[in-house]
């Protein structure tokens, strides 16, 4: 399994006594900041769409889920804090967005099925 730690900027992560469980895996850990958005979307597109993944099944749907996220991001990065942690909020916005979605389609399912209802 890729383990990527996006955001140690301490550079403590290594330190931790729960790393060692990571033994066997690949990891990669960056302890830089990254603005430029062609680097962000390089950086956490994969693991975001592993993570979209989980909520649907269908590669296109998680694409787009992934999409939106960075363009939500792109839209709200000077907003951001310079040195908060933005990986939490990528995935934050991923499932919110994962959600939404749902919603949508099961609202979208039970107004179908009440047009085919007969009188």
């Amino acid at each position: 399994m890729h383990i990527v730690i996006p955001d140690d900027y301490q550079d403590c992560v290594r330190e931790l006594d729960a790393f060692a469980k990571l033994a066997g895996h690949r990891v990669t850990i960056y302890n830089d900041t990254v603005t430029e958005e062609d680097a962000l979307v390089e950086r956490f597109q994969g693991p975001l769409l592993r993570f979209a993944r989980g909520f649907v099944r269908d590669q296109g749907a998680a694409e787009d889920l992934v999409q939106e996220t960075f363009i939500r991001l792109i839209r709200n990065l000077p907003a951001l804090e310079p040195h908060g942690s933005l990986s939490p909020w990528l995935y934050r916005v991923c499932r919110n967005l994962a959600y939404d979605n749902r919603k949508m389609e099961t609202r979208e399912m039970q107004r179908r099925e009440r047009v085919q209802e007969p009188e």
